[in-house]
């Protein structure tokens, strides 16, 4: 069904499926709670000094290194670089699918990741949904009924 030809366009497709599926599944989530204009208030997602470190055949590899994100319930927020930036391993963090090696994660309010507290929650207790890239979508559906496929219940 897929041809070569379909191969770039299908990764692009993906990874701005996955991308807009996560702030679609956050959005969705908070969107019954009022907007806080305390400037205190705790974000939707925040991100803390995060590190992701993998192994290669040929090395160590530092894919994330420390970012500091603080997203606001109701803001948009874009992850843009070239290719093996960290985009993606960052995504796969906050869903729980990646373990990172330091730092801090927090949903809404609730803590999902801290390498010194030692907290990891579970991909399935997170409340996030995600579409991969690469392959992982449904052929037979369009755009929006594959990145609301996993809102349903």
């Amino acid at each position: 069904m897929w041809d070569e030809g379909y191969v770039p366009a299908v990764a692009a497709i993906g990874t701005l499926l996955m991308s807009t599926l996560l702030l679609l599944t956050l959005l969705v989530r908070y969107v019954r709670f009022p907007p806080s204009m305390d400037p205190a208030a705790s974000g939707m997602i925040r991100i803390k000094n995060l590190h992701v470190f993998y192994q290669t055949e040929r090395g160590p590899v530092h894919a994330v290194r420390g970012i500091d994100v603080d997203i606001q319930q109701g803001q948009l927020f874009t992850l843009l670089g070239p290719s093996g930036c960290g985009k993606t391993t960052t995504l796969r963090s906050v869903a729980g699918l990646e373990t990172p090696q330091q730092g801090q994660i927090f949903v809404g309010d609730d803590l999902v990741f801290s390498s010194t507290e030692k907290t990891f929650v579970p991909p399935y207790d997170r409340d996030i949904g995600m579409v991969f890239q690469s392959y992982a979508i449904w052929p037979h559906l369009n755009v929006f009924e594959n990145v609301a496929f996993p809102c349903a219940r």
